[in-house]
């Protein structure tokens, strides 16, 4: 706060970091936030209800081969370390992760 001085607003930490509203008006900047605010309190609520549904029904929204996508690392899914292995080549080298 100290570094803003009176420019300070709360919730405001570093919201536009690659200046694409920099000349922009400050309604147009007060707009996009709000909207911004929107999306993630909707998107917040979109995953209590996936939790919420889970919970209650006893089973996963999401199964099947799609899920291994979704939940676990990239780097542990084989087809994806196979395209990453054609693409610069494993040339002996030992894995990174090793459990």
């Amino acid at each position: 706060k100290e570094e803003a001085g009176d420019a300070f607003e709360p919730g405001d930490v570093f919201w536009d970091p690659l200046a694409i509203l920099q000349d922009a008006p400050p309604s147009m900047r007060r707009n996009f936030q709000q909207r911004e605010l929107f999306n993630g309190r909707i998107a917040m609520l979109a995953v209590a209800c996936f939790i919420f549904e889970e919970a209650l029904m006893h089973k996963p929204l999401i199964s099947g081969r799609i899920s291994q996508f979704l939940f676990e690392p990239a780097y542990e899914v084989p087809e994806i370390q196979a395209f990453f292995d054609s693409l610069f080549g494993s040339q002996g080298a030992s894995p990174v992760f090793v459990e």
